[in-house]
């Protein structure tokens, strides 16, 4: 439903080795010429693989220079965004306020959703999800709440973060990504039922510092994107939405990379729990969902490389337990029209900002 407007760049996808065909996936060591598209051979195997498995990793999609681009852009974002936020009176009494109303340190369950966060919306539009970071000693957590500082606050994620940063809006929608999603959310399909748009719902600055705590249990994006609420609809299963995450920092066993639940995708939304929202957001999700630990992967991006999984995959990433790397990724969203309920007042702000207009899905 895009008609990408500049060459794509290297589009690779990942091909599978090892005891089962999804347990591991490693990148081709072919290259293609920056002025040349992905050929069809390239968009068939990720489809498939995304079709197949709920997931499919693309190594290689931005290069060195555009992440440090991004990578220049998430400094500033918490070098000048979270500085302000906490340098202004009000926003810092705002962050000190919802902190004293939610935060539990002493939580148990590891999880630091459950301990929770505020969250600010800046001046730009942007809106940062902050909360104390868990290697600061008691006391030093208590005056993070009651004063909060950047040097005392983990940031989680930036929402809508091309806001406060133009330059991410720009690569948000890089026609790389353009392309990538309307391949995995079926193109021919989307044409076929008069929708020759996509909107983009998700633009995130995602960070994990060294110790600072965060971590995202495994979880469903049908239960962000409020599926049990009947704000989205499934309207063409795990290929109604696509989140793609590219890879700011190496990712390694130590600093909370991200693992998915390969073919999770086939049992569609989750449901543990006769409360809705409870079982997501848990370490023991998968479990309680009778999900194979076999069938668990972590591809261990590198910079630039690029994982896209649909609605229905479980998928999470454990707290950085490194004392020094950084794990940061650029996750943007994309969803069919006919998924998105544009009487929500938490998606319609963005799901204007971000509509992608085309003037053909075939034209691709």
């Amino acid at each position: 439903c895009i008609s990408p407007d500049r060459a794509d760049s290297v589009f690779v996808a990942a091909r599978p080795a090892g005891r089962r065909s999804h347990v591991s996936y490693y990148a081709s060591t072919a290259v293609m010429a920056a002025t040349q598209r992905p050929t069809a051979e390239e968009r068939a195997a990720y489809t498939a693989m995304f079709v197949a498995e709920g997931y499919c990793v693309v190594r290689g999609l931005f290069s060195a220079e555009e992440v440090q681009t991004i990578s220049d852009a998430f400094d500033r974002l918490l070098s000048t965004g979270v500085g302000t936020i906490c340098a202004d009176r009000k926003q810092r009494e705002n962050v000190s306020q919802q902190l004293r109303e939610k935060w539990r340190p002493n939580d148990a369950s590891g999880n630091s959703l459950n301990r929770s966060r505020a969250s600010i919306t800046a001046a730009s539009g942007a809106t940062f999800a902050l909360s104390p970071r868990t290697d600061l000693r008691p006391e030093q957590q208590q005056d993070a709440v009651d004063n909060p500082r950047p040097e005392l606050l983990a940031t989680h994620l930036i929402s809508q973060c091309g806001k406060q940063e133009p330059v991410l809006a720009e690569l948000g929608r890089d026609p790389r990504l353009l392309t990538l999603a309307a391949d995995v959310l079926d193109q021919q399909a989307l044409a076929a039922a008069g929708e020759h748009s996509l909107y983009q719902i998700i633009n995130q600055a995602h960070f994990k510092a060294p110790r600072d705590g965060v971590d995202f249990p495994w979880h469903q994006d049908s239960i962000n994107r409020g599926y049990h609420t009947g704000r989205f609809a499934d309207v063409h299963g795990n290929r109604s939405y696509v989140n793609i995450a590219v890879a700011i920092d190496p990712e390694t066993a130590e600093n909370g990379p991200l693992s998915v639940f390969a073919g999770s995708h086939k049992r569609g939304h989750l449901q543990t729990s006769s409360d809705p929202r409870q079982g997501q957001f848990d370490w023991d999700f998968p479990r309680e969902a009778g999900l194979s630990e076999l069938t668990r992967v972590t591809p261990l991006l590198q910079p630039g490389d690029a994982i896209a999984f649909g609605m229905y995959v479980v998928h999470g990433s454990r707290s950085n337990t490194d004392s020094s790397r950084w794990r940061r990724a650029f996750i943007n969203g994309f969803a069919w029209p006919s998924a998105v309920d544009p009487g929500s007042p938490e998606q319609q702000d963005e799901t204007n900002l971000r509509r992608i207009p085309a003037t053909s899905v075939a034209s691709l």
